[in-house]
């Protein structure tokens, strides 16, 4: 009996009300206390009158108690303090927070600034500290004045000398393989948009350094133009050619190696050369003329390099000779005005290495195997279908052709094994021959070889490309290597396709890449991919101040917040990667990866 009452009496209490629970518990509550009894603390504990049992307490005993219980526990605990005022951020941390993504422009945050105000969680410095403090970073810019909206730093020596301090603190600086050698600093100039742009890379670095080895030096609206970046590189080479390195830095570097980096139409005008793939020597590099690059010669020969002297004297004989008319400048190797600057003389302390376009090159060389896939595909139509599915597309605004990531994503990631699938479905192809015994021309079927041919052409390309794209030196058997697969490639694309063009691109590729990776153990190290990245910086920053016109403060003030972009002083904040719920690891740059996993994923909530 006893035990059938208890479990009535439990399942009632189960069915009580949430209200009746929180009143039942607070009766039974114990309250502590601490008062003050002749200046000593006393603690009490302050126990509920036990003369009825809970059960037999009625509804407003029970309220009565709970209402007594929270009336000590306010006069017991004080109330809780206010929140604190929010913590402000330095001026150098405000300059963090604003260029997280991107630049903020002042009305921006300004904005932000109005709006945490309102919520009382104002976090950001004042707008005077935050412009006081951008006076401080602002780099000196030159005062000459042109059409062109013309802007370039005005003193290199202290922004460089700054920069390799703050490396060789962060212990960021690199010794090249040899004991002590040279430091070597790369000038990039390209023009992307509206503006050609030029900046100095410090190539011996090592770790995380996002843009710290970037100086911006220069831009201007307009296209690569000989005459402007002449006038705009000449007082800032003067000046890197009597930079002294810092002592800390001195230690372990003797001097300081430039290089000159741009794509070939970009080299072939700032040095001074007629522009044109098909001219009479189209290389920037060697002296090898039109007809010899489109022979076998082209991919398996090294010609002589061009270098400072001889341009100069074709341009001399060219003035005295044809009166500098230009019509005649495939007379003396496509050269029209005096070199800016010494090249091809390493023995000259102020000789600048010309480095190879390896962005340029690569896109070329994929947009050409791939286009030589699509004419041998049987079906055309069902060729770019196919293209489309892997996102490879063909750009108009870069010459109808890929660029960097599709051929990153065509090469390593091997996506040409499923390009040239179509290729293997054509077993036989007709081939007009003659018959020795009737002398007649015959039609017979022969075995098609192209997805053989084109998968060992992929294969090849695939194997330089893995290795000039590496951003550091290599070794003996990676240059061997390397040196092998691109002439293997230059003779294999000859011998497959001989009335295929041998362009200018492939002549550097089966040529040039040997013969300067041989010289300078690299390629890739002194490739121009910085340029590109700082094409999209400077985009984003016109878009912020386009609201200013056209006019030369927008530009300078697009420039400053570049040049606060790569600024040392400003640490970089890099935000936790996303992890992947499934197999636990980071998402960026490895969609294909997780294929798999979001496709579980998405199994999972259905």
């Amino acid at each position: 009996m006893e035990e059938a009452t208890r479990n009535y009496l439990s399942t009632k209490l189960l069915h009580q009300s949430p209200l009746k629970r929180k009143a039942d518990a607070a009766a039974s509550t114990s309250i502590p206390l601490t008062t003050t009894h002749g200046g000593h603390p006393m603690h009490v504990l302050i126990i509920p009158r036990a003369s009825k049992p809970l059960e037999e307490l009625s509804t407003k005993q029970k309220r009565r108690r709970t209402l007594s219980a929270e009336l000590h526990k306010t006069a017991v605990e004080p109330p809780p303090p206010p929140n604190p005022p929010p913590i402000k951020l330095t001026p150098i941390e405000g300059l963090q927070f604003r260029q997280l993504r991107g630049q903020f422009t002042n009305e921006t945050l300004r904005s932000m600034r109005s709006f945490l105000n309102s919520k009382h969680c104002n976090f950001l410095p004042s707008e005077k500290k935050m412009r006081d403090i951008e006076q401080q970073l602002h780099v000196p810019l030159s005062n000459e004045e042109s059409s062109s909206f013309s802007i370039r730093v005005e003193d290199i020596i202290s922004i460089l000398s700054e920069k390799l301090v703050v490396l060789s603190s962060a212990a960021q600086l690199a010794v090249v393989p040899r004991r002590r050698g040279p430091l070597w600093a790369q000038v990039q100039i390209d023009k992307g948009a509206t503006t050609t742009k030029g900046i100095l890379k410090i190539i011996n670095v090592e770790g995380e350094l996002h843009p710290r080895n970037i100086i911006p030096l220069f831009m201007y609206k307009g296209d690569e133009s000989y005459e402007q970046i002449r006038d705009v590189t000449t007082p800032l080479l003067k000046q890197l050619y009597e930079f002294q390195l810092p002592p800390v830095v001195a230690r372990s570097f003797s001097s300081l190696r430039l290089i000159f980096s741009a794509d070939m139409k970009a080299t072939q005008t700032v040095l001074g050369m007629s522009v044109s793939s098909v001219s009479t020597f189209p290389c920037p590099y060697c002296l090898i003329s039109r007809d010899d690059l489109r022979s076998r010669l082209g991919v398996s020969l090294p010609f002589r390099r061009r270098t400072s002297l001889q341009h100069g004297w074709d341009v001399l004989t060219l003035q005295f000779n044809r009166d500098n008319d230009e019509r005649f400048a495939k007379e003396h190797h496509n050269c029209i005005r005096k070199p800016p600057f010494m090249y091809g003389l390493p023995e000259h302390a102020q000789n600048i290495l010309i480095g190879m376009p390896v962005l340029h090159i690569s896109i070329g060389i994929g947009s050409k195997l791939l286009k030589l896939a699509e004419k041998l595909a049987p079906d055309a139509s069902q060729f770019t279908a196919l293209l489309s599915s892997l996102n490879l597309t063909w750009h108009a605004y870069h010459g109808n052709t890929l660029v960097g990531p599709q051929v990153h994503r065509l090469v390593h990631g091997r996506l040409y094994e499923k390009v040239l699938s179509p290729l293997a479905i054509r077993q036989t192809e007709p081939v007009l021959q003659c018959d020795q015994q009737t002398g007649r021309m015959i039609m017979r079927q022969q075995p098609c070889l192209h997805h053989a041919r084109m998968l060992e052409l992929f294969r090849l390309f695939e194997q330089a490309y893995n290795l000039y794209t590496l951003d550091r030196f290599l070794s003996e058997s990676e240059i061997t290597s390397l040196c092998a697969a691109c002439t293997n490639f230059g003779a294999k694309f000859v011998d497959y396709y001989p009335n295929e063009s041998i362009t200018p691109k492939l002549h550097v590729l089966s040529v040039e890449f040997p013969r300067f990776a041989r010289e300078n153990g690299t390629v890739g190290l002194l490739a121009e991919q910085a340029i590109e990245s700082f094409h999209a910086q400077v985009n984003q920053l016109h878009r912020a101040y386009a609201a200013m016109g056209e006019c030369r403060r927008k530009y300078e003030l697009i420039f400053q917040a570049a040049s606060r972009l790569h600024n040392p002083l400003i640490p970089h904040f890099e935000p936790p990667p996303r992890i992947c719920s499934i197999c636990q690891k980071i998402y960026r740059g490895k969609k294909l990866e997780h294929t798999a996993c979001r496709a579980l994923r998405a199994s999972l909530a259905v």
